[in-house]
């Protein structure tokens, strides 16, 4: 049996079963185990380290965006995951540039490096930032994702200090 992730404490095992016509032998048909005691497992903690960019580009221009990420948890994450690279306008809106699948798993300890030529949106200018989430499905019950518990399922969201002045 796999346990789900995230738990811990005393479980129990309950099995039961049916199905034939029983006659007056239906009250036996459920079994339970002794307490078991589960502890919590360890969990990786996936992060945006950096985010670089351009300084300045025009609008609907092809840049060269990079991004680490870094796993400051204390397991691996196995599996594949995906990285957003979302811009934001100076007013706050937010445009998907790109979505990136990261499938080789990450060592804790461990950091990867990726870099990407987006297209920025054409009719746009000021000064415009980039974020970068990772394991952003995490959370959504959709897609695949990396368990990641308690305080590491809310720090996956990176926005560059650096604007990209656009015109």
């Amino acid at each position: 049996v796999t346990l789900p992730e995230g738990i811990s404490g005393t479980w129990y095992l309950n099995v039961g079963t049916g199905g034939p016509y029983e006659f007056i032998y239906t009250n036996n048909n459920t079994g339970h185990s002794l307490g078991i005691p589960v502890a919590l497992s360890l969990s990786p903690d996936l992060v945006v380290e950096d985010i670089a960019g351009p300084a300045t580009a025009q609008e609907g221009s092809l840049v060269d965006i990079s991004w680490t990420v870094f796993n400051q948890g204390e397991a691996r994450a196995g599996g594949s995951w995906q990285d957003n690279v979302i811009l934001i306008s100076p007013s706050g809106s937010t445009t998907l540039l790109g979505t990136y699948v990261y499938d080789r798993g990450l060592d804790a300890g461990q950091r990867y490096t990726r870099t990407e030529q987006l297209r920025l949106p054409s009719k746009i200018e000021g000064g415009w930032r980039i974020q970068v989430v990772t394991n952003s499905l995490l959370g959504t019950g959709s897609g695949t994702q990396v368990y990641e518990h308690g305080a590491a399922r809310g720090n996956n969201a990176r926005t560059d200090d650096q604007a990209i002045v656009v015109s």
